[in-house]
């Protein structure tokens, strides 16, 4: 997810780094498949490539990655995740979508919450690492830690209220593209409090600029619709 993290994690090189983001295998193909399956990927990630650090992270919803201490996997802490479902469809969002400036998903996802319809919540998420060499193994920066054993499940945040910075740009990059989820961020940025300074701050933003640009739309286009519709929000 984030290709710059690995400096904070050991003294090697980005390709000696590798993530692995997901596993899932077939319960037909019976017990300890997955522990084979990573040995040999390690074994050829060894002898094929640079790599020589592995890092995976477990999902609290799930378990406590039984499956990396299985493998011998070092564990090094744990942090909490913020998730957003969706009441209607059951749908599940990392929170990281929310505020990615870079897609057209932080006005698709915004304007969820603008509707209404996300329930949020955190779960645990713990992060193991598996060295391929002992010179890998002495290079990792983090304390390793006990095993977890106790799966700790899921904590509702029913009063979760989405930055406001967040939002007001995916309303300026939904006027942008004009799509029809800016008519639900308009009125949901006055309702979170948003202010000019809020606007100015938010079509800043490196990649709105650009977006603006390639579209062919001006930045202060964006700005007088938002400031108009806070006004006739304050005005009704």
């Amino acid at each position: 997810m984030n290709p710059g993290s690995f400096k904070s994690v050991a003294n090697l090189n980005s390709e000696q780094v590798a993530e692995l983001n997901r596993l899932w295998i077939d319960d037909r193909l019976g017990k300890n498949a997955e522990t084979w399956l990573m040995a040999e990927a390690h074994k050829r990630l060894l002898r094929d490539t640079p790599v020589r650090l592995v890092q995976s992270f477990a999902d609290g919803r799930l378990g406590v990655g039984t499956i990396y201490q299985a493998s011998n996997f070092g564990y090094y802490g744990r942090s909490v995740t913020r998730f957003h479902a969706n009441s209607l469809d059951g749908q599940s969002y990392h929170d990281t979508a929310f505020s990615n400036t870079r897609s057209a998903g932080i006005y698709l996802r915004n304007a969820m919450h603008a509707r209404g319809e996300l329930e949020t919540f955190t779960v645990n998420t713990y992060r193991y690492l598996k060295p391929l060499t002992k010179a890998a193994a002495r290079r990792i920066k983090l304390k390793p830690k006990p095993y977890p054993k106790k799966r700790e499940g899921v904590t509702q945040h029913p009063d979760y209220i989405p930055p406001i910075g967040q939002v007001v740009r995916g309303c300026a990059m939904a006027i942008i593209d004009n799509a029809p989820d800016a008519n639900d961020l308009l009125p949901y940025i006055h309702t979170l409090g948003c202010t000019t300074s809020d606007i100015d701050k938010a079509l800043t933003n490196p990649w709105i600029v650009d977006r603006a640009s390639k579209r062919g739309i001006s930045l202060d286009h964006a700005r007088d619709t938002m400031m108009k519709s806070i006004r006739q929000t304050v005005d009704a």
